[in-house]
């Protein structure tokens, strides 16, 4: 087996297009181009889009409403970050702690990342928690509905 079969066969599928060929076409000699082509063949795998199962929708679903809230949260956060102090806004003491342990030039902003990453956590935490129960009441609906049409329940 030749490199370029080697190089062919590792990581792509056939039917890629032009990017395929450009990697079976070429005499790569060095273990970094081959990896290339690997990983680019992995991420033409990935990138393919695959149907969403129906129990798994409402997850998907919540994890982008989840995603959004998040970053409604921190457009809040950083709106208020100067001028909140006189709307009533404080900021968090565990931000502020875990700011203290940087230098003061990097004070501010560990504690705005701080808040950045715990509104990312509590935006997409709540989508995921109520996207697994969405999902698991649809599973429960599903199972519900076919026990009654099975038994000639259904109307």
């Amino acid at each position: 087996m030749g490199v370029d079969a080697g190089v062919a066969g590792a990581g792509t599928d056939a039917g890629d297009g032009a990017s395929d060929a450009s990697c079976r076409s070429r005499h790569y000699h060095s273990g970094d181009a081959r990896l290339f082509c690997v990983r680019a063949g992995t991420l033409r795998r990935l990138a393919r889009r695959r149907p969403v199962p129906e129990k798994l929708k409402p997850l998907r679903e919540f994890l982008v409403l989840g995603l959004l809230y998040s970053l409604t949260l921190i457009l809040i956060h950083q709106l208020l970050w100067n001028n909140g102090t006189e709307l009533g806004h404080q900021l968090p003491q565990a931000a502020i702690d875990f700011g203290a342990r940087f230098d003061l030039p990097l004070r501010e902003l560990a504690v705005r990342g701080y808040t950045v990453m715990i509104s990312l956590l509590i935006g997409v935490g709540s989508g995921v928690a109520i996207g697994l129960f969405a999902s698991l009441a649809r599973v429960v609906r599903g199972r519900l509905e076919r026990s009654a049409a099975g038994r000639g329940g259904g109307r």
